[in-house]
């Protein structure tokens, strides 16, 4: 082939701009795998974003070990109605109140099963957590004035700006490329949850000996 009738690519402009170098020194930027298409950040951001949201999040993981108490309770009144069942069927043969008996253990059960879930998954923060948690906290608002206060904060810690933020695929991808940054429980939330623990053993003591 004549080189003369091969194509030739347009001259470079002359008038155009000189390419802005790279800066070396400029952080690597990081790509959130699993997080919605398009977010990335460097690790200084990701890491400045864990520590402003590490504090709530540690607060919605502890409400997953009130719900491990919850489930730990209902699951005693579970064994306790079918104790009371088979005693009705065995002592006096009251079939009706075995029957009733029964269906509160398997009802108990049940609900015992799904508080462990909830509390397992509020624990890892899992976005599907959130609907069921809020109904449960939405319900606790009767229990005034305890169950108030702590379903109100309970709602509080899922539905604010942090507490949206934390159970996304962003945030989650977050968590993961800095396991580094950890919270400190208080010595007072410490105190919280082990008078609870008691609380929970002297329910199991009295139900054994009831």
């Amino acid at each position: 082939m004549d080189p003369s009738t091969q194509p030739t690519s347009p001259p470079a402009n002359p008038y155009a701009p000189p390419a802005a170098p790279s800066n070396p020194y400029a952080p690597p930027s990081v790509s959130m795998e699993g997080a919605p298409r398009g977010v990335s950040h460097s690790q200084a951001e990701a890491e400045a974003i864990r520590r402003e949201h590490v504090r709530h999040e540690a607060s919605v993981r502890s409400i997953g070990l009130l719900y491990y108490l919850n489930g730990l309770a209902t699951g005693l009144y579970s064994v306790i109605f079918l104790f009371a069942a088979l005693g009705a069927l065995v002592d006096g043969g009251e079939v009706a109140m075995a029957a009733v008996m029964g269906g509160m253990a398997l009802f108990a059960g049940a609900f015992s099963a799904f508080v462990f879930w909830l509390g397992s998954s509020l624990r890892k923060l899992e976005e599907r957590s959130r609907v069921p948690a809020t109904v449960l906290a939405a319900i606790g608002l009767i229990g005034i004035p305890i169950g108030t206060l702590i379903s109100a904060y309970i709602l509080y810690l899922l539905h604010s700006e942090k507490g949206k933020r934390i159970f996304t695929a962003e945030y989650r991808a977050i968590r993961d490329r800095t396991p580094e940054i950890r919270y400190r429980t208080s010595l007072a939330v410490w105190l919280v949850l082990g008078a609870l623990v008691l609380g929970f053993i002297g329910l199991i003591v009295w139900a054994m000996n009831s």
